[in-house]
């Protein structure tokens, strides 16, 4: 691997190749046809397929391929159902949507990524307003908290604090105790903020361990805001925003393989089960997921090796005790909580589904058996989800329905697109130089190799940007009756 940012381009490339590759064996990698570059997703299909068409015992009746969730083979304690039987038809077109747009970027993109991080091969540090509106309004605010926990308040208990308004802070303490690989360190921290009455933030104070730094802090100011940043990010990819995909999946899959096709609630929620369940299988059990983080492939950009990025999310989803910003997930209406301006955002939103799915849900009958059942079965997998009595109560159902869709399309989404446009050389997935000490002197030019910039853009690239396959204003429901197609229109329009 090259030392540091000023490290030349030709072994930037060459920091990529494994040792036992020849020189031919690169440049073949390189040329080789499309058809062909597609092996480099070789045996995705039959990961896939040992997972739905297992070996059953002869004296079974049937096969048993029917999606429903199941506990996770990772870890069935600490983290959420998992589906393992993904059916044929989404797993084709997975491979077909899905993955030929990552090869076609591994093939295409490389030298974009490449030219960027020869342009761009260092740390930038942020001023304190820029590091406040990163925390404040785009999906890192999922690590703030408005409760500042009694270990928080004896931490901050020397800085100075402004009179009137309210203190909140940003933690990214979930990655304590978490292994790096080497050379690598995780910003584990917690930082002060003060929100006046006109809702403006100021960033007061930045602690690692013990030891708190202010803005008079100079270069371990400015080394302490970055490595809060990386730990923030690393906490919302691999910990927070996976609580958007995986709790859901079981709904998708119960739905499906409880409610009858022609079902009014059936014909709701099919449109939006689209990709989710292949999706979300890949990232967990696919070992070119950039999840694993395996160093042999070009756009893996964390510190965690894979067992850290598991043992993440399960604290995401189980929670941390005794910390505020981390409760146990569990399913609530309107979606879990957002704060700012990007949380009216999702919320706006919302109110917008929400109305469209009042009018269809209408004519579900009160006490309908399967609709009962459906949601007896989710409640069982979902923390939180209403079970089947719960369901018929009030508006519950159209709010357990319009979280689920505005979950796994526009929060989703959201949160993809919110993330992919900030700069990753003020917000890095990896540091080089531990966490600010007073006895240590601040090295910010050796805080990011170029080489860790190339994997950050390419991951951006293939995995974090939005891809919109069917876009909401253009979503088609089989309703039969007038009124409800009458209803999808209306909504189509709203969404535009």
């Amino acid at each position: 691997m090259s030392q540091d940012a000023n490290e030349s381009p030709l072994k930037t490339v060459t920091s990529f190749i494994p040792s036992r590759w020849s020189f031919r064996q690169l440049t073949s990698w390189l040329m080789v046809p499309h058809r062909d570059v597609r092996r480099w997703f070789a045996g995705l299909d039959d990961d896939f397929s040992g997972h739905y068409q297992d070996e059953y015992p002869a004296h079974y009746k049937f096969a048993i391929k029917a999606p429903w969730p199941q506990p996770s083979p990772h870890d069935p304690v600490n983290l959420p159902p998992t589906v393992l039987h993904v059916p044929e038809g989404e797993i084709g077109d997975f491979l077909r949507r899905i993955v030929d747009r990552y090869v076609r970027m591994l093939r295409e993109y490389w030298p974009r990524a490449l030219a960027f991080s020869l342009r761009k091969p260092g740390l930038e540090t942020c001023t304190d307003e820029e590091f406040v509106g990163y925390v404040t309004d785009t999906p890192l605010v999922r690590n703030l908290s408005e409760t500042l926990d009694a270990r928080d308040e004896a931490l901050f208990a020397g800085v100075r604090k402004p009179r009137g308004g309210h203190l909140l802070k940003v933690d990214t303490r979930i990655l304590e105790g978490l292994p790096t690989l080497p050379g690598l360190h995780n910003g584990v921290g917690v930082a002060l903020l003060h929100r006046n009455k006109a809702g403006v933030h100021t960033l007061l104070a930045i602690a690692f361990g013990k030891e708190v730094f202010t803005p008079v802090d100079g270069d371990h100011w400015l080394l302490a805001k970055s490595h809060l940043l990386q730990g923030a990010t690393l906490a919302l990819i691999l910990g927070l925003h996976p609580r958007i995909h995986f709790p859901a999946d079981p709904i998708n899959a119960l739905s499906k393989t409880i409610l009858p096709p022609a079902h009014v609630l059936a014909q709701l929620l099919a449109p939006h089960h689209y990709m989710q369940l292949p999706l979300d299988f890949a990232v967990l059990y696919i070992d070119r997921s950039v999840a694993h983080n395996n160093q042999q492939e070009i756009y893996t950009p964390f510190t965690l090796p894979r067992d850290g990025f598991l043992t993440l999310m399960g604290r995401a989803y189980r929670g941390v005790r005794g910390n505020s910003t981390y409760p146990a997930y569990r399913f609530r209406p309107g979606g879990e909580y957002t704060y700012g301006r990007y949380g009216e955002f999702l919320a706006a939103w919302y109110e917008v589904i929400l109305a469209f799915v009042k009018e269809v849900v209408a004519a579900v009958a009160p006490g309908d058996a399967d609709v009962k059942r459906w949601a007896d079965e989710i409640a069982r997998h979902v923390p939180g989800f209403p079970n089947g009595r719960q369901i018929f109560e009030g508006d519950t159902l159209a709010e357990a329905v319009a979280t689920y869709i505005h979950n796994v399309s526009v929060v989703h989404s959201a949160d993809h697109h919110a993330y992919a446009v900030l700069p990753v050389n003020k917000l890095p997935l990896r540091m080089r130089v531990p966490a600010p000490s007073r006895g240590r002197p601040v090295q910010l030019d050796k805080a990011l190799r170029r080489t860790d910039v190339f994997r950050h853009r390419m991951a951006r690239e293939m995995y974090f940007k939005t891809i919109t396959l069917n876009p909401l204003q253009h979503t088609r429901y089989d309703f039969v009756a007038p009124e409800l197609q009458q209803a999808a229109e209306a909504f189509q329009q709203a969404v535009r």
